[in-house]
């Protein structure tokens, strides 16, 4: 309790943390899921109930220390100890790459590094097995298609949100590769398959495309129902089909 100028007691504003039991058991959870402090705090809350508990990323950071849980920026082991560590994991898992050798440094030993510091690593140990492993990421491949509008791939660019500016990029594998741009919101995506459309209009394409792909990001989530509201209506047989190709 504390006192206010008038002498009214005033109930401390601050709640206190959950049980230590369950609170260290959920934050060793999501440290080795790689969640910071701050992520920690908010997702330690979710599991208690609601109103009752408080915890700041102060808070876990400071249990995180009792726990041995260190961080990549202020680590306790030394170069040394990475060294090993890294030496050991490659004997174990030779083709292993440096995103899951940051997994299993956390997993398996509690130690928190960053993937650019295991490029070092390798660019330091292991030179010419980086540069065969970075050899085999691109290789010529022959493709057969359909057609010339068997498929298109498109993404959103939104880099330039902050002058009113989303570009649509599509890439066919017979036209190559045009963009199409609209001033406003997010929620204009539902004319960018018309501006899509229109240019291939403008280089004498008169077709739809039979499918189009992109990654499942939810600004294709319209350009997918409108395109396949298309297809369905000039193929009745597609009706309950989706003619978009999720890319992960």
């Amino acid at each position: 309790m504390s006192a206010t100028h008038g002498g009214t007691p005033k109930r401390n504003q601050h709640r206190p943390i959950p049980p230590r039991d369950e609170l260290d058991k959920y934050i060793r959870y999501y440290w080795h899921l790689g969640q910071s402090d701050k992520d920690i705090a908010s997702h330690v809350l979710d599991h208690f109930e609601e109103g009752m508990y408080g915890c700041s990323a102060k808070t876990v950071k400071r249990i995180r220390k009792t726990l041995g849980l260190d961080s990549a920026r202020k680590p306790s082991y030394t170069a040394a100890d990475i060294v090993n560590v890294f030496q050991e994991i490659r004997n174990t898992y030779p083709t292993m790459g440096a995103q899951q050798m940051v997994h299993e440094f956390r997993q398996s030993y509690n130690i928190k590094v960053t993937e650019k510091y295991i490029f070092q690593l390798m660019r330091e140990y292991e030179p010419e097995a980086l540069k065969a492993q970075r050899a085999k990421h691109f290789r010529r491949r022959v493709y057969y298609g359909a057609g010339v509008m068997e498929v298109i791939s498109i993404d959103q660019h939104d880099k330039w949100k902050h002058f009113g500016l989303y570009l649509h990029c599509v890439l066919t594998r017979s036209l190559g590769v045009f963009t199409g741009w609209r001033s406003g919101g997010l929620i204009e995506t539902r004319f960018s398959l018309v501006d899509i459309i229109s240019r291939l209009l403008v280089l004498k394409v008169v077709s739809v495309p039979l499918k189009m792909q992109g990654d499942p990001g939810s600004e294709n989530n319209v350009l997918a129902n409108v395109h396949t509201e298309i297809r369905q209506r000039l193929d009745p047989l597609l009706k309950g089909y989706l003619q978009h190709k999720i890319c992960h």
